[in-house]
């Protein structure tokens, strides 16, 4: 049997970028211009930004050293407006911050986020830093959605623009992944996927800001697909949008072989999501 050897990740101090640096940097990967040894990317940014500067970070695979300890992980606390500085500053703010404007939110949060940063000047396994990640609490939801690498750059303004016509006063965090061969798969974009991902209260705001998001993409001619468990409905058009309609055909025969045609076998496994995107 073979086996891939060991390794870890290294981290460097995570960069500040410029939005107009990141969108370059995004380009030449949909072009082919990857580092040889890049692993892991990832960068974080501020739709209300007026800076116009992310936060990125990236790590390429090292040899294996045994002994190098687990981090320990970040906690950040949501509350149930949806907004997340941290433990200590919302202690702070308390009443006020429901005054204050998104865009000074979002700027507080950013920054805290840079200081609670888990991937910065670290090394360790996947295992060790992946499941040191920050938790979340409170009443809050996720949105989070692919495109390819070769529209991120598009996206970086599509998503910036929706969230300040809603005042959603929360940063983006976006890594980037092989595309999948699942025909369903939402990491599906060639040659890389962006997935985009905010979190936000749990409100009527949550399917709105999707139908924005949704318009504004079809508007931009940019195809997109949304993570399965972190959006609030796929509609049979919405479906028919992300994936295109010989794929879900595709996705349906194969579902019917497996269960050998069987009806009663089918609806046995079928779910409300399968139902309400209209692969029941």
């Amino acid at each position: 049997m073979e086996t891939a050897p060991i390794y870890q990740l290294e981290f460097p101090p995570i960069a500040n970028i410029s939005h107009a640096k990141l969108k370059e940097k995004l380009n030449g990967f949909g072009a082919g211009i990857i580092p040889q040894d890049l692993y892991h990317y990832e960068f974080i940014f501020d739709p209300f930004s007026q800076r116009k500067v992310a936060m990125e970070a990236s790590a390429p695979k090292v040899p294996y050293i045994s002994g190098v300890p687990t981090p320990k992980p970040r906690w950040i606390i949501r509350d149930k407006r949806g907004y997340a500085p941290g433990i200590t500053i919302l202690r702070v703010l308390g009443p006020f911050r429901n005054l204050l404007p998104a865009r000074l939110l979002t700027e507080i949060e950013f920054k805290q986020y840079r200081k609670n940063a888990l991937l910065n000047k670290v090394r360790g396994s996947p295992g060790q830093l992946y499941t040191s990640s920050i938790y979340y609490l409170g009443g809050y939801i996720e949105s989070a959605f692919g495109v390819s690498v070769k529209d991120a750059a598009a996206t970086i303004d599509i998503a910036s623009q929706v969230s300040q016509e809603m005042g959603m006063p929360s940063i983006y965090q976006v890594r980037l992944c092989r595309a999948s061969t699942g025909t369903l798969a939402f990491t599906q974009h060639e040659p890389i996927t962006a997935v985009f991902e905010l979190g936000m209260i749990h409100d009527e705001r949550f399917a709105e800001y999707e139908r924005r998001l949704d318009t504004a993409f079809r508007q931009a001619g940019i195809r997109y697909t949304m993570h399965w468990s972190k959006n609030s409905g796929v509609n049979p058009d919405k479906l028919k949008y992300m994936y295109g309609e010989d794929r879900v055909k595709s996705w349906k025969a194969a579902r019917s072989a497996i269960f050998g045609g069987d009806a009663a076998l089918m609806k046995l496994f079928e779910t409300d999501v399968l139902k309400e995107a209209g692969l029941d």
